[in-house]
């Protein structure tokens, strides 16, 4: 009797249950909601460099400035990643500024396949660096020196990852001259002739021009001039004219006009003749250095 009884006790509890209202899953197969509440983390810079490096032997990037008026480009290269996927980066951009800390240029990054993140490693384990590139120019006259390039990438949730580095925009002395003869008429005996500059067989009022972006002086030096016969007028009958200054040309002159970018300065040339030199066309060249 004591089975029998332990047996109706539970039946009267589970109605007792039942009828109290008391919540209960009767499926066969019970399931239950499960909820999982994932964060936000921030994007990573896996690394960043810029191209191209003309002094690849040096540390860091060294950025070559070409000769005036020809504008420089300089290309951001960056790799990275997001803890919640690499679809979560909205936006990379990069910004460049001077050594006063001046802002030169601003840029947005784009996702670039030909960009290479083999080097590179994210911080989440599992998700691989992407590559994104973008383009800047530097003007052939800025000055030489120290560059800071910040390259930051946001995610959907304005999360921010930065990186900076410096590159070294390097200094050029560099010259441009308009004419490519200078020709000279005289007779055996005459002195001070003075020559004639041309440019494509045309007259042209010569100039000597700096393109680069450092300061330079004016080397000028002749060569002796022969005849192909073995007759010569020697360089240091030659001379030149530059801010007033007049000097012999060979050996080399430097003349002291500290020509900034883009700014140039007047030439002329002049020749003795030496009595005696027999006639005919006496050829050389002229060699103008940055100093």
């Amino acid at each position: 009797m004591k089975k029998v009884y332990a047996i109706l006790m539970i039946s009267v509890i589970l109605g007792t249950l039942l009828s109290t209202g008391v919540p209960s899953v009767m499926s066969a197969e019970p399931t239950a909601k499960s909820i999982a509440t994932v964060g936000n983390v921030p994007p990573y810079v896996c690394c960043k460099w810029e191209e191209p490096d003309d002094d690849p032997e040096k540390d860091g990037t060294q950025v070559m400035p070409n000769p005036y008026p020809e504008m420089k480009e300089v290309v951001v290269k960056a790799c990275v990643c997001d803890g919640n996927g690499n679809e979560d980066i909205t936006h990379v951009f990069a910004v460049v500024t001077d050594s006063e800390g001046n802002v030169i240029a601003e840029l947005e990054l784009k996702p670039d396949e030909n960009v290479s993140c083999d080097d590179c490693k994210c911080v989440y384990p599992g998700i691989d660096c992407t590559g994104y590139s973008g383009v800047f120019e530097m003007g052939p006259c800025a000055p030489a020196g120290n560059y800071t390039v910040n390259v930051t990438a946001v995610d959907s949730q304005n999360e921010t990852a930065s990186v900076e580095n410096v590159f070294e925009y390097l200094s050029l002395k560099a010259l441009a001259i308009n004419f490519d003869t200078v020709a000279f008429e005289g007779n055996p005996g005459d002195e001070n002739v003075t020559g004639e500059e041309l440019f494509n067989n045309t007259v042209v009022n010569s100039t000597i021009t700096s393109v680069g972006n450092d300061p330079v002086d004016v080397g000028i030096e002749a060569t002796d001039l022969t005849d192909g016969a073995g007759n010569v007028i020697g360089g240091e009958n030659m001379s030149a004219i530059i801010a007033g200054e007049e000097s012999v040309i060979k050996p080399e002159h430097v003349w002291d006009v500290g020509l900034g970018c883009n700014e140039y300065t007047s030439v002329t040339f002049l020749l003795d003749i030496p009595a005696g030199t027999n006639p005919g066309l006496y050829e050389g060249e002229i060699i103008i250095t940055p100093h």
